[in-house]
């Protein structure tokens, strides 16, 4: 938890540094910038909810509890489990965001689209898609608990990517 508020404060006084969204009149960016400090912010406060898949909590009668369970209601015990099938902890960390994000912020960044696609984006787990909201959270994240592996860039839409192979030395070429 402290490690996620402190990227939080450390992600908003990054963007103070930038003019949001880059490449927008100067006037949008005016008019729009409540808006994108509030992707920063939950940007980086969800940049950790995935890591909830590594913890599995048993309550004291055995039971299973989740976040989405609300407070648990007796004693409790926590492990670190294995990764489970790949992509499946971005998920877990969308469906939590989907809960915590209040519904009347979510209908206000309705009205500022390019904004709430981001927010989307970086919910889903395509981080390389944010642009300067990955690199300003990403350098926040590093701020707080060291250098982070680095997201990918992907492929722009419509580029065949194939994977590498092996170089083979053909006899006579």
């Amino acid at each position: 938890m402290d490690a996620t508020l402190k990227t939080v404060l450390y992600a908003l006084m990054k963007a103070r540094s930038y003019m949001l969204p880059p490449g927008v009149p100067p006037e949008d960016q005016a008019r729009d910038s409540a808006a994108w400090n509030t992707v920063v912010f939950y940007a980086a406060l969800f940049s950790h909810l995935s890591a909830l898949s590594a913890l599995r909590v048993e309550l004291e009668d055995g039971e299973i509890w989740t976040p989405f369970d609300g407070m648990p209601e007796s004693a409790y015990r926590f492990r670190f489990v294995p990764p489970g099938l790949e992509g499946a902890d971005t998920c877990l960390g969308a469906m939590f965001a989907a809960r915590v994000l209040p519904e009347g912020v979510f209908r206000w960044l309705k009205l500022h689209t390019p904004a709430l696609d981001i927010l989307l984006l970086w919910v889903g787990g395509h981080r390389a898609q944010c642009g300067v909201i990955n690199a300003i959270v990403s350098d926040a994240i590093a701020e707080v608990i060291g250098p982070v592996a680095v997201v990918p860039v992907m492929p722009a839409a419509g580029v065949a990517t194939a994977p590498l192979v092996s170089a083979v030395t053909l006899p006579g070429v």
